[in-house]
């Protein structure tokens, strides 16, 4: 499958996406998807308003979007990626949601004199 990383994609999803032949943007300006880009099969985003912002009609490209784009929460579920993108299909807009880890709360500070 032709898969178009947004910009806003950490580029180690390449890795993630081995066996898929996965492209970034050449230009940093510019929307990726306003340009027209052919032949590609899906695009992956983090951008959680695409789907307002954007004309998804008549497209034969399948939309992913992750919760996240924290690189260390995309590689802690590798498997949960590869299925979204190997379940997307022509023209379908799918929300995928990354569980981050939980962050310890911050004692609290000895008051004590």
């Amino acid at each position: 499958m032709r898969i178009l990383l947004d910009e806003n994609i950490p580029r180690g999803l390449r890795r993630i996406l081995q066996g898929h032949d996965v492209r970034t943007p050449a230009s940093r300006t510019g929307n990726c998807w306003t340009k027209p880009k052919t032949g590609f099969e899906a695009l992956v985003t983090s951008d959680q308003n695409f789907v307002f912002q954007q004309n998804l009609a008549g497209r034969n490209t399948a939309v992913v979007v992750l919760s996240t784009n924290r690189w260390a929460t995309i590689r802690a579920q590798p498997q949960t990626v590869r299925r979204a993108v190997a379940n997307a299909s022509p023209g379908t807009f799918s929300r995928i949601t990354l569980s981050g880890r939980q962050r310890r709360p911050r004692p609290a500070p000895d008051l004590r004199c």
